[in-house]
């Protein structure tokens, strides 16, 4: 257990990805990338509700879904756009394999959104190794790396989403 949190910390200070943050107006975001966990049968809904929002508004966008538990059938992507990381993808001290993610942390987005409803250090790292001018989480616990967190586990990812654009239309960039 310990050589596991010592790996973990480890691959924490070499993924931390520093960039000033900057807010963008909801309008002006050019690229967003999403962080999210099959973690109910949901998911492929609030992950098509959210590329047509993207793709209404004309921002490039990249999604990478966590597949841990390896639930069959729960998640079928033809997206070239969209990730699927499923458990074979992840060492045995929960670090993601940088060769299977590399093609989402190598861009630098605008905005980047964590829908992970619990903690997943897979999560956590892949957030923490992908610079973005603005992070935004669903959980919040010790060093997380999210700019604003909207705190609100126990509604759907469908209105998570509504109230995240909200927000995000709510606060304007100085």
């Amino acid at each position: 257990m310990f050589f596991k949190e010592f790996l973990q910390k480890k691959a924490l200070k070499k993924a931390r990805q520093n960039l000033d943050v900057r807010y963008l107006d909801i309008g002006d975001f050019k690229s967003v990338g999403f962080v999210l966990s099959v973690d109910t049968e949901i998911v492929p809904e609030a992950i098509n509700n959210m590329i047509s929002i993207l793709e209404h508004r004309g921002v490039e966008y990249k999604g990478l879904v966590l597949n841990l538990n390896n639930k069959n059938n729960v998640f079928d992507c033809d997206n070239e756009n969209i990730i699927v990381l499923g458990k074979g993808g992840i060492n045995f001290a929960g670090i993601p394999d940088i060769s299977k993610v590399n093609d989402f942390i190598k861009i630098e987005y605008d905005l980047l959104i964590d829908f992970s409803l619990d903690y997943s250090f897979a999560a956590d790292y892949i957030v923490k190794s992908t610079a973005s001018h603005f992070r935004i989480g669903r959980i919040n616990y010790p060093d997380h790396p999210y700019d604003f967190v909207i705190s609100n586990k126990d509604v759907s990812h469908r209105t998570y989403i509504s109230s995240l654009i909200h927000y995000l239309s709510s606060i304007k960039a100085l």
